[in-house]
């Protein structure tokens, strides 16, 4: 499919999700489309890591269903630095670098909207693939607060509301 095109149907994300919850576990989905979301929360996954691109729709599936939005946007900011540290035209060209602004913006409205429609976030890193370290959380709380969330609303609650997350039952 194409890069906004999500590669599953909700009945077979719901299908996944069923099947993974007979044998006690849960269900979390990357998605950085609003297509993407929409299917996962429709499914009802655990947790949509990255979100970058929710609109209300999603948002408010997303808190009817009690799914977790596992924000990453400080991976965004990371991304503005390879502009000074590689050659990689996806990060140094103008058009890379506007590509990585307009994501970001979209990345922290989404955040934004997403909390402000109720929906349970958790602050992330993309650890393992991503260009953030585990050891770098703090970095994601800043920038939960620079898209407009309290540093109480980034800080605390984002500790207590992962700690109560429903995967972690």
């Amino acid at each position: 499919p194409g890069r906004d095109a999500a590669p599953f149907s909700a009945t077979e994300v719901g299908a996944m999700v069923r099947a993974v919850a007979a044998r006690g576990a849960a269900v979390t989905a990357h998605s950085t489309s609003v297509e993407g979301a929409r299917i996962a929360a429709l499914a009802g996954v655990a947790a949509i890591e990255h979100g970058f691109r929710l609109d209300h729709e999603v948002v408010g599936l997303m808190a009817a269903n009690q799914v977790t939005l596992v924000s990453t946007l400080a991976v965004l900011e990371s991304w503005r630095t390879f502009a000074s540290t590689t050659q990689t035209h996806r990060f140094n060209s103008a058009e890379g670098r506007s590509t990585i602004a307009g994501l970001r913006e979209t990345a922290h409205a989404s955040v934004l909207l997403a909390h402000r429609a109720g929906v349970r976030i958790a602050a992330g890193t993309d650890f393992g693939g991503g260009s953030l370290r585990a050891n770098q959380l703090a970095w994601e709380i800043e920038t939960l607060v620079a898209a407009g969330l309290s540093p109480f609303d980034a800080l605390e609650r984002r500790h207590r509301q992962w700690w109560s997350a429903p995967w972690r039952a």
